[in-house]
């Protein structure tokens, strides 16, 4: 019984401090996005260059503070400690092919993502704990464990590689601040309803389809497709020579076969996409408080519509 209570109490106190770190993670998270927003929102050539200076400092914080903060996690949150000491049997009982591995998976990171990890090396025991994965009780066998690990490992680089899409245009240029706030909030927004993104269709510079989704726990087997907007308003969608407006059924067919994504344009042709709107407006303090986003309805939204006199042709989700 004695030992219940201090393994407890223990369990709580480290509880609360992976707590702290976790917070300050997000909170240095936040400070980017907030200075981001500054430059992207301002129209006075000097603002834009006091907050790009200010940007690239404050990244290069976040990344080393967000690894030395993941470090400090490897100690108090049982579940990433297990990871790493799984991970450490591991690369002992397999030292070449983990070595391999380890350099694969350093090569396809950026430059920031190196340096989070770095700091995370310099003060957490040579592991990135912000990558450890959860893999469970400590009595899985380290088969189970690695597996797990590489499953995790490979998810990570799948996600960076879809922000990497959606954030550059089809010639691999990182799109302007203002576009990217859209997109931010607009993953944000669609992944909350069941999605994970995909990445983006693109072709000709930045035209073709912002984001695409998988769908995940009860939308598994759907797809999602969004348009992102750095306004507030429908409004703000355009429409094309051929009098298509954003956003609607047929603007992502048409984008869709024009990029190559047959698989995509399949399932919604078959009904299994939904279609969304991202509306950001500014951001402050790393959220969006006059963001919007609408699901629209394609049967009623198939090519253009008069929203205000069909309000059944987007429905507000969030």
């Amino acid at each position: 019984m004695a030992n219940d209570r201090v393994n407890g109490v223990l369990n709580r106190a480290f509880g609360a401090a992976d707590g702290v770190l976790a917070a300050g993670q997000e909170w240095l998270h936040s400070l980017v996005d907030g200075v981001d927003g500054v430059g992207s929102t301002t129209h006075s050539p000097v603002l834009r260059g006091i907050a790009a200076g200010e940007y690239a400092l404050i990244q290069m914080v976040d990344k080393v503070g967000s690894g030395i903060l993941g470090a400090g996690r490897l100690v108090v949150n049982q579940e990433m400690g297990t990871s790493a000491v799984l991970g450490v049997m591991d690369a002992v009982q397999n030292p070449m092919k983990t070595a391999s591995r380890a350099w694969a998976n350093w090569s396809g990171l950026d430059d920031r993502q190196r340096l989070e990890d770095a700091s995370a090396m310099l003060f957490g025991l040579g592991l990135a704990p912000t990558r450890a994965g959860r893999v469970g009780p400590v009595d899985r066998s380290v088969s189970t464990a690695y597996a797990n690990s590489v499953a995790n490992a490979e998810a990570g680089l799948a996600r960076r590689a879809a922000i990497r899409d959606v954030f550059t245009d089809a010639n691999g240029k990182l799109l302007s601040s203002v576009e990217r706030r859209g997109i931010k909030f607009t993953i944000r927004g669609v992944e909350s309803q069941g999605f994970e993104l995909g990445g983006a269709v693109k072709y000709r510079g930045n035209q073709g389809v912002d984001l695409w989704f998988t769908g995940s726990g009860n939308n598994v087997g759907r797809y999602a497709l969004a348009e992102a907007k750095a306004s507030t308003s429908l409004s703000s969608l355009s429409v094309d020579a051929a009098g298509i407006r954003q956003g609607s059924f047929e603007f992502f067919n048409t984008r869709l076969q024009r990029g190559g994504r047959l698989d995509l344009q399949s399932e919604l042709l078959s009904g299994n996409v939904d279609l969304y709107g991202g509306f950001s407006g500014p951001i402050v303090r790393g959220s969006f408080p006059q963001g919007r986003l609408f699901q629209f309805d394609p049967l009623i939204y198939y090519t253009d519509v008069n929203f205000r006199l069909t309000p059944g042709a987007a429905t507000l989700v969030k």
